[in-house]
């Protein structure tokens, strides 16, 4: 199949610079309700897509049914989520000191290698897990604000080097993904992968550690211009003392500096939490983070009324998240064409999103999480505390060109059907329960019974272990088979069946926007010529239509417009 040339890359900057110039002069006004006579199939699908991964005709017929106001509250409630989409670490801790010196020299080594390499494929098999989450949850938006918070509170594997602290602050973003911010503030600014990743462990009285308390006003509350270098020097000394220990977190109070301190204009003995309390005090609190989620939804620079009314609305709300959402979603602005089709898909939104669309195996999930690395976003390994770029960034020439290549590598999946259809599934809607690494004697040979947790357990421990290792198996593999998208049978089901109609389907459902006339005239020609360069009517009953179909899709996710959202 031939990719696009490299002018795709300029096309891709066109589409945006275009979109960037609509809507330019926007007032306050657009942030009023979009009313109900304009919503539509395509708007419905527009707030799929924003509000999740993908828009599988099937969720945006729902989405539209329910109406604009009934829809947006739809997806802020979610459905109720049990514990069955819950990942169970087998490694929660490290061997801790008093027990490494126990230990020889070469038992001390040993260990700390096993330990490192059982860590190493725990974070791994949970970013497998979460990108296989993404892909199945019921409850894309939930998915989608934890991966916000992601990259605005971020902690970099190779820095932090401890899985299961990261783990614990996946679950902690879940969990107050639509919550208050200025709680989750402070649950992040106490979180052990935070509190290593930006050196707040290091921070005692005696040398107080700015790394922490910069990034706090600077990255994640205030923004640059809306405090001072002395503001930073005094949240620090404030934050002094707050560490962990092992896997919990802690006040070291002999580490804290007790004396009085001024920030942000107060002054008194201040702790961390005064710090934070203080920060919510703050004008530009109410609108640095209202600013930030409404580009990661809707698009890039917000005018300065938009922003101002959002964090009105923030302000007056607690800092809850809801309310922000709820303004955003229903609201005249986000269904504008300055926000539709506009938005480059970031590496994640678009592997995720086309394995929901086309219903891809997910039972190989660690592959798509690789492959969202091979295009600039490792979950887990942001290139620095700021997170990704976004944006432009994701579409360089060569990014671009192995976007293409990952596309069409996965609509072949769906080539196959037969060998999906009969292969066993390793992960449903089933608990999952990664099961223990094997371990392995000194020769790499497999040794008799997988090793216990990180902290050094005996026989029985190891023996549990592989019997829940055992359980979880055999719930991934009772869960039925594995979802199959034919697109033979989306033909069969279309009430046309002649070339341009099949192109229109498929091109709405992989598209943010219809076609133009010269690429629907491309994809019609596609599938009208046959094996020697005729031009002949297509028919889903036509020996080689299945073949054509696929290269059709590969032909649209091929297409610099499938890169927008």
């Amino acid at each position: 199949m031939k990719l696009v040339s490299f002018e795709a890359v300029g096309l891709v900057f066109g589409l945006l610079v275009a979109a960037t110039d609509l809507g330019a002069q926007t007032t306050c006004s657009a942030l009023d309700p979009l009313p109900e006579s304009e919503w539509s199939w395509e708007k419905a699908a527009h707030l799929v897509r924003r509000a999740g991964f993908a828009s599988p005709p099937e969720q945006v017929q729902k989405v539209y049914e329910l109406g604009l106001f009934g829809a947006v509250e739809s997806l802020l409630s979610g459905p109720e989520l049990s514990d069955d989409l819950a990942f169970e670490p087998w490694v929660e801790g490290r061997t801790t000191r008093k027990q490494l010196a126990d230990m020889t020299p070469e038992e001390r080594q040993k260990a700390i290698r096993s330990q490192r390499r059982d860590d190493r494929r725990q974070i791994e098999a949970f970013r497998s897990w979460w990108v296989q989450r993404m892909i199945q949850t019921p409850d894309p938006l939930l998915e989608k604000m934890t991966l916000f918070w992601h990259g605005h509170f971020t902690s970099e594997y190779r820095d932090v080097k401890n899985s299961y602290h990261l783990i614990l602050q996946n679950e902690t973003q879940r969990q107050h993904a639509f919550g208050n911010f200025r709680d989750l503030t402070l649950a992040m600014s106490r979180d052990l992968a935070m509190l290593e990743y930006l050196d707040n462990r290091q921070n005692r009285r005696q040398h107080p550690n700015e790394n922490y308390a910069r990034e706090l006003l600077e990255l994640f509350t205030l923004g640059i211009g809306n405090y001072t270098e002395a503001d930073i020097q005094e949240a620090a000394r404030a934050l002094t003392g707050w560490t962990f220990r092992g896997n919990t977190f802690v006040e070291a109070r002999r580490q804290h500096d007790p004396d009085e301190k001024t920030f942000l204009g107060r002054t008194g003995r201040l702790d961390g939490e005064d710090v934070i309390d203080i920060i919510f005090e703050q004008p530009a609190a109410s609108t640095y983070l209202p600013r930030q989620l409404f580009e990661f939804f809707a698009y890039e620079s917000p005018s300065s009324e938009i922003v101002a009314e959002l964090g009105r609305v923030f302000q007056e709300a607690g800092f809850e998240m809801k309310p922000l959402l709820r303004t955003l979603f229903v609201s005249r602005e986000f269904y504008s064409d300055r926000a539709i089709g506009t938005q480059i898909k970031s590496p994640v939104e678009l592997i995720v999103g086309l394995a929901r669309t086309l219903k891809l195996d997910v039972r190989r999930a660690d592959r798509l999480a690789r492959g969202m690395g091979s295009l600039g976003q490792m979950l887990f390994e942001p290139p620095n505390v700021k997170g990704w770029d976004g944006g432009r960034s994701w579409v360089t020439t060569s990014a671009l060109l192995d976007r293409y290549n990952l596309c069409s590598a996965l609509v072949g999946q769906v080539e196959d059907r037969r060998r999906l259809a009969s292969a066993r599934p390793r992960a449903g809607a089933g608990k999952t329960r990664a099961p223990a690494p094997k371990a392995r004697d000194e020769a790499g040979r497999e040794a008799a019974a997988p090793p216990g947790r990180a902290e050094g357990t005996d026989a029985p421990e190891r023996a549990r272990q592989e019997a829940l290792g055992r359980q979880g198996a055999r719930r991934r593999t009772s869960q039925g088979n594995v979802s199959i998208f034919n697109p033979i049978a989306e033909v069969r089901r279309l009430p046309r069946k002649d070339a341009r109609a099949i192109a229109s389907h498929f091109a709405r459902l992989l598209l943010s926007q219809p076609p133009g006339e010269s690429m629907q005239a491309s994809l019609v020609e596609y599938l009208e010529t046959g094996p020697e360069g005729e031009r002949r009517p297509f028919h889903p009953a036509l020996e080689d239509a299945r073949e054509r179909i696929h290269g059709l899709l590969k032909l649209i996710v091929n297409t610099p417009e499938f890169q927008l959202q």
